[in-house]
């Protein structure tokens, strides 16, 4: 090396010493050797660190668990949501080996309207669709179950025909699917919101595609077995109560009316007019004539009975199983009429029914002329009605009908035209629908006729404005009628759970009123059969569409796929990488 006015020169390369100095060289070799050494052997050490890294075990299942976790919250740490409702399921019974009604309790399967075409499906629509479409092609094409939404209120609810057309509707089905009604609430109108937004077309291919793949839907089950149960068929009594005259060979007069409410959903029909109001008129009139029968001076030559009979919804089971243990045991008992009452709470028109129009001179014409000649000058009227027995039917129309199969002289008081008026079967029938003043004067007219009836007095000439009565002026009591109603006739009481806490109920307060003479009476259905549940509990579990699962599971194949040839391929991939790295530092540092 050489040193020359105060620079240094080796090789091409110039440095400089002092103030003043010439510039010397360096060699550039010793520079590159160096700084290039350097480069290779940290990315060498980079290279392997990744390597080891990428084939340590833990590493792989760390991104797999990752991977796992990552997909199901983002599917559902926002969409876990869980509804739940009551629901209330279709009658369900057979008669006289004829099926009603829905044949299944199982509600399973995605939640969708019903113009959705799907295999299986849960139908949830609201009551005025239904009404829009044929049910029996809806069901025919179900493969799950259907759930109706219909108002939370009926007591004030306005558009009584559409639900009436409604009920009747759902009284013709046969089906083996479930078929449920809910009461409006939160949760349901949000379920049906939701079902709705989800089952319509998007308006646009792309939206529905989106909905299609990212959309929630709803998979509704039943907290239940799903299997229907049948009720004991030995569990139904009626109630007998007696007024005796205390003399030998004195007619008798027997009041009934049947206790079981009933309608296409048995769970929300209380059956407040349809039967309640006819029980409570049946222990009314036990109570006014019990004054009566106290005293020997008042005491009527005739025998009272006042049965309530079991099941009568289903073709009268509780008179028959009376009418069949009465026929067996001899007796000297001489029944000249059997009154039945039916739906009298309400309206300005009472009807007595019969088969056949009976004979002047009979128990049942001389009433029928009393309460006329009672409602003279009145703006209530009574007319008679007469439709003949129909045997070939699977129901009996009228209570009645049951006593005169056997001979036995029988009328039915209603205030409905027909047997078949929709209003008899109705989830509408509810206690704020009932005039407790048209009730309380019907019960007066009865006891009125048939105290005049017994006592033999002048048919003509006494009216209920004229103020001439053998009751008083306060007969009947408003605030136990009133008591009575609320007790008796606003909850449901089905026959296809059988209730005998309300047949105690009944004696107890028949044994208050007869003086000990009142009994239960066992009642065995006959070619009846009726199943429960009568309400389950339903719950909507908010998910993602079955093709959402398929994609993340394409997803999570093809994500797996490409980290194989990753891992497998990555020396190579890394090399070339360094490769193409160092290249570039050279041209840099050229």
């Amino acid at each position: 090396m050489e040193v020359q006015n105060g620079s240094v020169e080796e090789g091409g390369l110039v440095g400089e010493v002092g103030e003043g100095a010439r510039p010397h060289r360096f060699p550039r070799e010793s520079f590159d050797t160096v700084s290039g050494t350097k480069g290779e052997d940290t990315i060498g050490v980079m290279q392997d660190e990744l390597l080891d890294a990428i084939r340590n075990p833990s590493f792989l299942v760390y991104l797999s668990i990752l991977l796992a976790v990552c997909s199901q919250l983002g599917a559902s740490a926002s969409d876990n949501v869980e509804l739940g409702f009551t629901a209330y399921r279709l009658q369900q019974f057979d008669m006289q080996g004829n099926q009603y009604g829905s044949r299944s309790s199982r509600v399973a399967y995605e939640a969708v309207s019903l113009n959705v075409e799907t295999v299986r499906k849960s139908a949830i629509v609201h009551w005025k669709d239904v009404l829009q479409r044929n049910l029996a092609d809806v069901l025919g094409k179900a493969a799950g179950a259907i759930v109706i939404v219909i108002p939370a209120d009926l007591d004030a609810f306005a558009e009584e025909k559409e639900f009436l057309k409604f009920e009747q509707t759902l009284t013709q089905i046969k089906t083996d699917l479930a078929v449920f009604v809910a009461p409006w609430s939160e949760a349901v109108a949000s379920l049906l919101d939701d079902v709705k937004t989800t089952s319509d077309r998007a308006s646009t291919a792309a939206q529905q595609l989106v909905n299609v793949f990212a959309g929630n839907t709803f998979q509704l089950s039943s907290s239940g077995s799903g299997t229907p149960t049948i009720s004991d068929k030995k569990q139904h009594f009626n109630v007998v109560g007696r007024l005796a005259a205390h003399e030998r060979g004195v007619p008798t007069l027997v009041f009934v009316a049947h206790h079981d409410s009933y309608g296409a959903v048995p769970a929300l029909s209380t059956g407040a007019d349809s039967n309640g109001s006819g029980m409570v008129a049946l222990l009314e009139l036990m109570a006014v004539f019990q004054r009566f029968y106290e005293n020997a001076a008042t005491r009527p030559k005739y025998n009272m009975l006042f049965i309530a009979t079991a099941a009568g919804k289903f073709s009268y089971q509780g008179a028959r199983q009376w009418l069949d243990d009465y026929i067996e045991k001899p007796t000297e008992e001489r029944i000249e009429l059997v009154l039945c009452l039916d739906t009298i709470g309400n309206g300005d028109m009472l009807r007595m029914h019969v088969a056949k129009v009976p004979k002047e001179e009979s128990a049942a014409m001389k009433i029928f002329k009393r309460m006329e000649s009672l409602l003279t000058g009145s703006s209530r009227k009574i007319e008679m009605v007469k439709l003949a027995i129909n045997r070939n039917n699977d129901f009996l129309n009228w209570e009645h009908e049951r006593f005169n199969l056997k001979r036995m002289p029988a009328v039915t008081i209603s205030r409905l035209p027909s047997p078949t008026d929709p209003t008899r079967n109705s989830m509408l029938d509810t206690v704020s629908r009932l005039n407790l003043q048209v009730l309380e004067s019907n019960i007066r007219l009865v006891a009125e006729a048939v105290l005049g009836h017994v006592f033999h007095l002048p048919a003509a000439g006494c009216s209920v404005d004229t103020g001439c009565s053998l009751l008083g002026t306060t007969p009947v009591e408003s605030e136990r009628v009133a008591a009575l109603i609320a007790k008796f006739a606003s909850t449901s009481r089905s026959a296809a759970l059988p209730n005998r806490v309300l047949a105690n109920e009944l004696r107890d307060l028949m044994h208050h009123y007869t003086g000990g003479h009142a009994s239960l009476q066992q009642v065995t259905l006959v070619d009846v059969s009726l199943y429960g549940p009568e309400e389950e509990k339903i719950i909507a579990h908010r998910v993602k569409p079955a093709i959402f699962d398929l994609f993340i599971g394409v997803a999570v194949v093809g994500y797996l796929f490409v980290f194989y040839q990753l891992v497998s391929r990555a020396q190579v991939f890394i090399e070339r990488f360094v490769a193409v790295a160092s290249r570039r530092n050279a041209k840099k540092s050229v």
